[in-house]
Parts: structure tokens; C-alpha cells; sequence
């Protein structure tokens, strides 16, 4: 069932109701089962629960309209749109003309208001079937008829395709689905031997001094490497792998030196090695009271007990894709209104806090070429 038209009424003794519906299947079981219909009203019966008009195409389109249609759901959709369109005047000013001919001709015989104010009889009963207010005992096949064509017509003029997330992205932008979840590759781990796990890079640290590198990291601070006897590629690929993947490490801020510079800054933070292979951390910024949120989830899963390594490495991959699709929403977003003022809102709804500036403005500049 991919569309249905139905006519509608409101009845004084029951509400909004489905009457009549068409609605297309190739379900031959919508042809010959009862409607369900709880009401016992004349007003809210039309062709009966054992009546079903049916149209067939040559391609094998079944047409149906009966009382109610074979689906709870939609039939309370239905009574939702009742309420909504009960003055719609698609075909119902046809209905209002019959029933305008059969009113004006019972008051020529005799006031039916009158007669009801004199004796407080109703001959007609409380509610009347469309068929008794239109005077046409064929109304019903007739709106099968009329039903039918729109949904034809509807069909041929119009037509429907399915887009899931990823078919869409790559209809309007390609090249948005590069480091994308959409991206077959975007949260796959690679082994690298020439490597250390995180645990292992913040034993060799101390947990003070990771936490400063983890930050340096994220927020796009340069981090120099002065080692002794710890290899510097083991760090270097170690944090890498908490930026997102980059074709020409535009965004990699760590490299290995040779010498310490003579001055410092709060844009460049110094790991140094000393003679005892403990590592010391020279970095003339402090870490913020808040730290951002991506931060956070990554010392929250390190400290997960549950998480081997594996499983830790893939699920901070998975974070970093998350967060790389937060920063190209706001950077998309900043540059089609141009105002900043304007993705305020969408920070809101995308859960970025003011915490996370610093991590989504590097991430924006750094790997999200749109």
C-alpha cells in the first residue's frame, strides 16, 4: 500500500471517521477480507464491511475502495486527517451539490425543521448514510471511480525514490562521504608495529603529562618530541591515531626534535625525555577546568576495564569520525550564512559546548576540505 485517498466525515454522535477509502495493493487478500468497522451508524457506514469495489491495470495494479482500510494505523491517521480536511472541497462540493437536491426537495413537501420543532420527531433518524443525503444509490461506485483515477494519475505524474543517508550524500556532494561514516574505511584501525597502544603511552608519561599531550593533540597545539631512548614514531603514530585521517597530514602537529628551542610559547608544547626515561612535559598553557567533550569520552573508554586494546582503538575511531562530522556541519553551515552567529543553534542541537571551540575550529580548518 503506497498511497490512499478517503473520504472523510464528522459525525455528531462519534467524531471524525473514515467512510470510504481507495488505496492501491497487489495483495489480493485487501479484495475479498471484512472491514473493521466498531460503529453500528448509518452515518458512518457506507458500502458495508463485505463490499469491496476493485479495479485492476493491465500491469497487475490493484485498485480497492472499501469501508476501512486493513490497517489500524493508517486508519487512525485517517481519522486525524478527517479532522484536519473535513472542510476540503476536493470532490466534496459534488456531494454538497446532491445533497443540496435532496434538501431543497424535502422542503418543498414538507419543513423537516418545522416539523421537528412541532412534534420533535425525526423520521430520517439521528444520522443519515451519504447515499440517503445524495439521493444516489450508485454514489459509492461512482467515488471508487473518481478515487481510482486520482491515484492513476497520481502514479503517472509523480514519482517516488527511496534515498537512504549515504545514496543522498553522494547524489548532492561525493566528496562529502570522504572520512565520512559513509566511508568504507573511515573507522578501520590498521596495525602498526611501529607503534604503542594509549595505556602504554600514558604509563611511559604519567597520567599528568598525558593529559596535557591528549589536549595539545586534539586542539591542534604543535607537541615536539625530544627522546633518548624511547623511539619518537612509536608517540607519533600512537597520537595520531586520535586526529582524523588526513591525505597530507595538514593537521599533524608532532614531530620529533633534536634540540629544545630557547623559547617557548602556548602554541608549541615540549616532550622531553630525561636521563632516567621519565618524560617531562614543558608547556607554558594550563589545561582548561572544562575539558572538551571528545577528550572526556577518550579518557572515560581508556579507563574502561571491558575495552582491550583493539576495541579501545576502534572506538576512539569511531569518536573522531563522529566529531570530524560535527566540524563539517558547523563549517558547512558558517559558510552558507557567512554569520556566526547563526550556527549558534546548531552547536545546541549538535551537543558542541563552549569547551569544544577550540577542538571543532582546528578540526574545521584542518580536516574538512569542503
Amino acid at each position: 500500500m503506497n498511497a490512499i485517498v478517503g473520504l472523510c466525515h464528522f459525525c455528531e454522535a462519534h467524531g471524525p471517521r473514515p467512510l470510504f477509502c481507495t488505496f492501491t495493493t497487489d495483495n489480493d487478500t485487501h479484495t475479498t477480507e471484512s472491514s473493521n468497522c466498531a460503529v453500528q451508524c448509518s452515518g458512518c457506514t457506507s458500502v458495508g464491511p463485505e463490499t469491496v469495489y476493485v479495479s485492476r491495470d493491465d500491469d497487475g495494479i490493484i485498485f480497492c475502495s472499501r469501508e476501512s482500510v486493513p490497517n489500524a494505523d493508517v486508519t487512525a491517521f485517517l481519522r486525524q486527517a478527517a479532522l484536519r480536511s473535513i472542510t476540503c472541497e476536493k470532490i466534496a462540493k459534488e456531494l454538497q451539490q446532491l445533497a443540496d437536491i435532496v434538501y431543497d426537495n424535502e422542503q418543498s413537501i414538507c419543513s423537516q425543521r418545522a416539523l421537528r420543532l412541532k412534534t420533535g420527531r425525526n423520521d430520517f433518524g439521528q444520522s443519515r448514510s451519504l447515499t440517503q443525503l445524495t439521493g444516489d444509490d450508485d454514489i459509492f461506485k461512482k467515488l471508487h471511480s473518481h478515487f481510482t483515477w486520482m491515484l492513476r494519475t497520481g502514479a503517472v505524474t509523480y514519482s517516488e525514490t527511496l534515498y537512504t543517508s549515504q545514496d543522498l550524500l553522494k547524489k548532492l556532494n561525493p566528496q562529502m562521504t570522504i572520512g565520512t561514516i559513509f566511508d568504507e574505511s573511515a573507522c578501520m584501525v590498521t596495525e602498526n608495529d611501529d607503534s604503542m597502544s594509549l595505556r602504554e603511552l600514558e604509563n611511559l608519561l604519567t597520567n599528568a603529562v598525558f593529559r596535557i599531550i591528549l589536549y595539545c593533540t586534539l586542539t591542534g597545539i604543535d607537541i615536539e618530541i625530544k627522546s633518548k631512548q624511547t623511539e619518537p614514531s612509536k608517540i607519533i603514530n600512537c597520537l595520531s591515531r586520535l586526529l582524523p585521517s588526513s591525505n597530507n597530514n595538514t593537521g599533524l602537529k608532532i614531530r620529533p626534535i633534536n634540540l629544545v628551542p630557547a623559547t617557548q610559547s602556548p602554541d608549541v608544547c615540549i616532550l622531553e625525555e630525561m636521563d632516567n626515561s621519565n618524560f617531562s612535559c614543558k608547556w607554558s598553557g594550563t589545561l582548561p577546568t572544562k575539558c572538551p567533550t571528545l577528550m572526556n569520552k577518550i579518557v572515560n573508554a581508556m579507563t574502561n576495564t571491558k575495552f582491550n586494546d583493539v576495541v579501545l582503538h576502534q572506538h576512539i575511531k569511531s569518536l573522531t569520525v563522529e566529531w570530524l562530522g560535527i566540524a563539517k556541519t558547523i563549517k558547512m553551515a558558517l559558510q552558507s550564512s557567512g554569520k556566526p552567529d547563526a550556527v549558534t543553534k546548531l552547536k545546541q542541537i549538535l551537543g558542541v559546548s563552549p569547551n569544544d571551540e577550540l577542538l571543532v575550529n582546528y578540526w574545521s580548518q584542518s580536516f574538512c576540505c569542503l
